[in-house]
């Protein structure tokens, strides 16, 4: 998910975390000399495995407050038959993806809205529900480069203002994230 923060904000939060991050180093380095090192390596892991989920809903939650509440309230479902679904692990850029399921999770990822994925009746069009609207997606195997382009470009634009209307924000505003500890 991108949060889409102030990169000033994010700079000086990568900062303080980094500065803890130096001191959590140093005091296991001295706890591993007392104790030995599988216990804190141990401790390390498991501690990480416990906290990541928090701390990432926590970092959502003060520092886009906005996208945090929409979340809640208009939770985003890419709803799709599971078998039109592909893995769209394209590092190259080089592969295009046409199925209707395909064409809404990308338009959601590309948005920067975490979403959950349902499955739906087999041989149906996938369709992005955003609390009680639905935007159906199409199906672009077998289309025309510029027709898959004009519908695709018409369904994100459906899709980002459908998401406008629930309350999801563009971008995090500054004066709306909470920086107080």
């Amino acid at each position: 998910m991108n949060l889409k923060i102030d990169p000033f904000l994010l700079h000086y939060t990568i900062l303080g975390y980094s500065v803890v991050f130096i001191a959590a180093m140093i005091l296991a380095g001295w706890l591993s000399d007392r104790i030995g090192r599988k216990p804190v390596v141990l401790a390390g892991f498991i501690g990480t495995a416990l906290a990541a989920y928090p701390v990432f809903l926590g970092v959502t939650l003060y520092a886009h407050p906005r996208l945090a509440a929409a979340m809640t309230t208009h939770p985003v479902t890419v709803a799709a038959d599971p078998a039109t679904c592909s893995r769209q692990f394209d590092p190259f850029g080089l592969t295009e993806f046409h199925g209707s399921c395909d064409i809404a999770r990308r338009a959601v990822a590309k948005l920067g809205v975490p979403y959950r994925q349902s499955r739906r009746v087999t041989g149906r069009a996938a369709q992005v529900e955003i609390g009680a609207a639905v935007i159906p997606a199409f199906e672009g195997g077998g289309l025309d480069r510029a027709i898959f382009t004009e519908q695709a470009k018409a369904f994100d634009g459906a899709l980002a203002a459908a998401l406008a209307d629930a309350g999801y924000p563009a971008r995090a505003a500054p004066e709306t994230t909470n920086v107080r500890c």
